[in-house]
């Protein structure tokens, strides 16, 4: 029996170094006003000797201690809550988080950006490959058969999560300029038309009355009791490295042109890897189909395959804003359908992944499972090529060991917390530097919509039952400090972790 054949394969996504190094970067940035402050105050005092300056320096300390190391309600530093509330202010008044493609060239969460459509010839369809010019990378997107709901033999679970990591595991290792893979899916109920119709064309004209209108009947019922679920790949190509290979491979100028052609050919091996992985690889989109996506998960009354007033894949950036009554959701308006819809962005937060070892369906729950009507969920996995994977790991290794170790040596009892981020840093370590595998850093959101403010709270509690109960995590952070740009990590444009 192959390992394939035997029980369900288990992974490690999680459990590894999680805590803040004594001189990390969110530690410093946190300190280093209270610092100045401290050195400014001394310094005074030694050149004044003045008993005011010393009263003064201990107050401002104070006050800078208190802004700097006391924290809010949700846990993050007051300095930092009351920057992001300042944020928020200017954001409202300055219009930063709303955008009218009328008025505005780019959203800001998006910056400026280059729309292409792309082909190796007039006769071939062509790819729509964006330029992000601020963020300095090319993306593309690739339709995918996700692998659906329903009951699964323990093979066909192994097979189906080893083809990902071996796809994911062939682009990172391969000298492809890519350097971050997303894969989602987008959920709505099902759409009662295709299927009517799919239906009349079948019925024999001589069929019984009544039946044909229990079948037609049948048919309308369908969006009430299923889901039509829409799942891509996005391929992230940093620009300095499609300039490298051009000029590596063909000794020429890396151009706008030449840039986008060679995005295109990165794309299509991007897609020939996944099809020797085993996925099921439909079509490259087209500018207008990735409008219509973008679009459709926007203004979920419309169909994401409606190409309908899509010329290219910018139409598909539709008007938005920020509610007022709670600034926890992006704003679209339909108006063609009469209705507003609110999204909120949610995700696993860095140290909320587990420690346990999982399936390779463990979000199921969360994608094919959540009651929640209009959803997305994506992963994105940023591609470590394995010579700099295996020196992050060791140093996750050593850093967990540590802290077991030095909790052990003062005797405190931890409830196996740190025993099992050790095991898991651990197996990670063995994985890339004996296993062959190569590093990723994994990235879980998921994007609800409702139409209304209330409906998107209630589908929000669904999501936290969710999480909590099937997947049993602790965390679930949502993006409420800038719903408007976590909404832009979510729409197929390659953004997020690079």
């Amino acid at each position: 029996m192959s390992d394939l054949e035997g029980q369900l394969r288990l992974y490690q996504l999680g459990g590894g170094a999680t805590g803040e190094g004594l001189l990390s970067r969110a530690r410093v940035t946190r300190l280093a006003p209270l610092v100045v402050v401290m050195t400014g105050g001394v310094i005074a005092m030694l050149v004044t000797q003045s008993p005011v300056v010393l009263v003064v320096s201990l107050v401002a300390t104070a006050a800078v201690a208190v802004v700097t190391l006391r924290r809010s309600g949700s846990g993050e530093p007051m300095i930092v809550a009351w920057g992001h509330a300042m944020r928020r202010r200017l954001a409202r008044a300055l219009r930063w988080d709303s955008y009218d493609p009328v008025r505005e060239e780019s959203p800001i969460p998006l910056g400026p950006a280059r729309w292409m459509g792309v082909a190796p010839s007039e006769a071939e369809a062509k790819l729509a490959v964006i330029e992000h010019r601020e963020e300095k990378y090319f993306s593309a997107v690739i339709e995918i058969e996700g692998g659906g709901a329903g009951i699964r033999e323990h093979y066909e679970q192994n097979l189906a999560s080893a083809r990902i990591g071996n796809f994911l595991a062939s682009v990172a290792q391969q000298t492809l300029p890519v350097d971050q893979i997303d894969m989602a899916t987008h959920t709505r109920p099902a759409e009662s038309g295709p299927y009517l119709e799919w239906m009349q064309q079948r019925l024999r004209p001589d069929i019984d009355t009544n039946l044909r209108e229990s079948m037609v009947d049948l048919a309308a019922t369908v969006a009430d009791s299923a889901e039509q679920h829409t799942s891509w790949m996005v391929v992230r190509m940093p620009t300095a490295a499609l300039a490298d290979r051009i000029t590596r491979d063909y000794a020429s100028a890396p151009t706008t042109e030449a840039l986008a052609e060679m995005a295109y050919a990165t794309t299509e091996q991007v897609a020939g890897l996944a099809r020797s992985a085993g996925l099921t690889v439909r079509r490259g989109l087209s500018p207008r189909r990735l409008g219509a996506l973008i679009r459709g998960i926007l203004m979920p009354s419309q169909s994401p395959t409606d190409l309908t007033g899509i010329g290219s894949s910018a139409d598909g950036l539709v008007p938005y804003s920020t509610d007022t009554e709670r600034g926890i959701s992006m704003v679209t308006v339909d108006e063609e359908s009469d209705v507003s819809w609110y999204h909120s962005v949610g995700t696993i937060p860095v140290d909320g992944w587990p420690s346990w070892q999982i399936t390779g369906r463990w979000l199921a729950p969360l994608v094919l499972g959540c009651p929640v009507s209009y959803r997305t969920v994506v992963t994105q996995w940023q591609l470590v090529p394995r010579a700099q994977a295996a020196p992050m790991a060791r140093a996750a290794a050593t850093f967990d060991r540590s802290q077991t170790l030095s909790k052990a040596k003062r005797g405190v009892v931890t409830g196996g917390q740190e025993e099992a981020r050790e095991r898991a840093s651990d197996g990670i370590l063995t994985d890339i530097t004996q296993g062959g595998a190569a590093g990723v850093r994994p990235v879980v959101r998921m994007m609800v919509s409702a139409p209304s403010l209330g409906a998107l709270l209630a589908a929000r509690t669904e999501v936290e039952t969710t999480v909590t109960g099937d997947l049993e995590l602790l965390q679930w952070d949502w993006l409420d400090r800038y719903q408007v740009g976590a909404v832009f990590t979510v729409l197929p444009l390659g953004r997020g972790i690079a």
